[in-house]
């Protein structure tokens, strides 16, 4: 068994879900990718430059504005970047497992390519080229329904795909052997129906490697897992399921880490924490339901962005005031 980060929290997801988004992000260049796998297994990809300077209209700050020397938006052909549309292409056909997909991007520091994975609705992994679709190992031991997420070990700039089965438990893929693992810390994830399920790893102090693992289930109640068993970490107040989750970590050597969460609701409505509570924040996206949710942060810079798809493949960002802007009409 590889070597995996200490001091984990652990969660869990169950049903999986009809659209699928995904961002990866090059930290030495900025360089970043955004995929998304939609209801019939197609996916679809739009690789980038530097987020924050395309949409500099969009990043956190106080001080941050719409730069119209770099975004443009024509009412005939959608926003511009630098001469450039905002668009998706696809790749290969659909994924040949039956849905729904979980997607998983990173950027793989060892051989310096992008990797894109696909958990399929009978917990098969495939990985994607740009032409075809391979199998990796074995499906995940256990019933579907799947998801699906991945754990860091910045020790050994190692990328695990983790995946949690229709029993709530948990298991990890082994790159070298090819091989589902059971995930050797916390438990069996026993609460209410999950919508949703994260697992964030450190990024700013690697020689930390701590990873923590989260659930957000039906009723807006989200879960994180300890050492001693699964418990309620916060409350969305008057949201609608499924609820969609993602985040981030920050640490330091000083104070330790500590997490950032997005949650978006059916009705695209954002949530964001305020002291203790999560209170809903700006307007609702306005997308078609099914949604998705990523959040693309440069750790260099300490910023970060919030995106989200809907079931058409519209791609919306919103501003730091809480307004979302539509960057690709569909798939």
């Amino acid at each position: 068994m590889k070597r995996l980060p200490v001091g984990i929290l652990i969660l869990g997801a169950v049903s999986g879900h009809a659209l699928d988004l995904g961002l990866a992000w090059e930290p030495a260049t900025n360089q970043n990718v955004i995929g998304a796998v939609d209801g019939s297994g197609m996916f679809h990809h739009r690789y980038g430059g530097d987020l924050e300077l395309e949409l500099a209209g969009f990043t956190q700050g106080e001080t941050s504005g719409e730069r119209s020397e770099v975004l443009r938006w024509d009412p005939t052909g959608g926003y511009y970047i630098q001469g450039k549309r905002w668009g998706w292409t696809t790749s290969g056909g659909p994924c040949p497992g039956g849905g729904p997909c979980e997607l998983l991007l990173h950027w793989d520091r060892q051989t310096g390519h992008w990797t894109f994975l696909v958990l399929d609705g009978a917990g098969q992994l495939y990985t994607l080229t740009p032409t075809s679709w391979n199998t990796k190992g074995d499906p995940v031991p256990g019933p579907p329904p799947h998801q699906l997420s991945s754990i860091q070990d910045p020790k050994v700039a190692g990328v695990f795909p983790i995946a949690m089965n229709g029993e709530g438990r948990l298991w990890f893929f082994d790159i070298a052997a090819l091989t589902w693992e059971p995930y050797p810390f916390g438990g069996i994830y026993t609460g209410a129906a999950p919508t949703d399920f994260l697992a964030l790893t450190t990024q700013d102090v690697t020689d930390l490697g701590e990873t923590y693992l989260f659930v957000i289930d039906e009723t807006g109640l989200i879960s994180r897992s300890t050492d001693t068993g699964w418990e309620d970490y916060a409350q969305i107040p008057g949201g609608t399921a499924p609820y969609r989750l993602d985040g981030f970590v920050k640490s330091t050597a000083d104070e330790g880490a500590w997490i950032e969460l997005r949650v978006l609701d059916d009705d695209g409505r954002l949530f964001l924490p305020r002291g203790d509570a999560y209170e809903a924040f700006g307007e609702p996206c306005g997308g078609t339901a099914p949604l998705d949710l990523a959040v693309y942060r440069a750790v260099n810079r300490g910023t970060h962005m919030i995106f989200a798809v809907d079931s058409t493949g519209a791609l919306f960002s919103m501003k730091p005031t809480g307004e979302w802007v539509i960057l690709c009409e569909s798939f």
